[in-house]
């Protein structure tokens, strides 16, 4: 057997480097993407929203309530804007804080009040382009109170969900009871 050229060991070496790094990001899977992740959320979360409008729509339809378009619209789009930028949110404080429980609860913090903006906007904008009458504003006091209310919750989501997510045996059911339980 002869001895192996420079090159050949070289070679040899700089392929199994290759392969290592491929095993590596084959084991780590595409959740080690933050842009991936972040994709991902924020298409659950619109299908999320969508689900939430759906049951909210078929309990008022339960309760009696005659169904109607425009605020199936209406208010549709803005739980899906809620439920986007939060959990966009919250899954950009994990991503950005590689799942520190205190920067993903400050994320859930943030990403909340903004959250609730942007769905009572979306909402009043929706209803007046459908000619419907608006919700009706909220006093600056409730309003804040909502607001403060909402990012204290959402940290905590935030904070319990990046603490869960430290623990190697965490499974989908108990993200799924978290997010139920509080969020």
């Amino acid at each position: 057997m002869s001895k192996p050229r420079d090159g050949e060991q070289m070679s040899a070496t700089s392929t199994d480097a290759q392969l290592t790094n491929a095993e590596a990001a084959a084991q780590a899977g595409p959740q080690s993407d933050p842009v991936v992740l972040i994709l991902k959320v924020a298409w659950l979360a619109i299908v999320l929203g969508f689900v939430m409008q759906i049951l909210a729509s078929a309990a008022a339809w339960i309760g009696g309530k005659e169904p109607q378009l425009k605020e199936f619209l209406a208010e549709g789009a803005a739980k899906i804007s809620w439920s986007t930028i939060v959990c966009v949110g919250l899954a950009l404080g994990a991503a950005a804080s590689k799942m520190r429980t205190a920067y993903t609860g400050f994320a859930g913090f943030l990403a909340a009040p903004v959250g609730f903006i942007a769905a009572r906007t979306t909402q009043k904008s929706t209803t007046q382009a459908f000619g419907m009458t608006a919700p009706a504003a909220i006093a600056t006091g409730i309003f804040v109170t909502i607001l403060l209310l909402k990012a204290a919750e959402y940290a905590s989501l935030g904070a319990l969900l990046a603490r869960l997510g430290e623990k190697p045996k965490a499974t989908l059911a108990s993200f799924l009871g978290v997010g139920l339980a509080i969020g």
